[in-house]
C-alpha cells in the first residue's frame, strides 16, 4: 500500500480528518464570537446524560430508518436487473 493511492480508504480517512479540523475551527470561531459559551462539569449531572443519550438513541434510530428508506429502491433494483440499470437510475434520480 502506497501513500495517496486511489483506495476507498483514503477517502474515509480524508472525510473524516477533514469534519475534525472543521469542526475544531467552527468551536474556536464559535467561542470567539461568544466567550460566554463554556462547558462547566459542576453542571453535569447523570440525569441530564441519561435524558441526552435517550434522545439520541431514537435519533441514531431514526437516521438508520431513514437511510433504508432512501436506498431501498436501489437495493430492490439491484435483486432484479444489472449494475448498469442500476447506474442509469441512480444518476437520474441524483439529478
Amino acid at each position: 500500500m502506497y501513500w495517496g493511492g486511489p483506495r476507498a480508504l483514503w477517502v474515509v480517512v480524508s472525510a473524516v480528518a477533514t469534519n475534525m479540523v472543521t469542526q475544531a475551527v467552527f468551536a474556536v470561531i464559535s467561542r470567539r464570537m461568544l466567550p460566554a459559551l463554556s462547558f462547566s462539569w459542576r453542571l453535569a449531572n447523570l440525569k441530564g446524560a441519561r435524558e441526552v443519550m435517550s434522545f439520541g438513541t431514537w435519533m441514531v434510530i431514526g437516521r438508520i430508518g431513514y437511510m433504508i428508506y432512501v436506498g431501498s429502491d436501489i437495493i430492490v433494483l439491484k435483486k432484479f436487473a444489472t449494475a448498469v440499470d442500476v447506474t442509469n437510475y441512480k444518476l437520474g434520480a441524483e439529478l
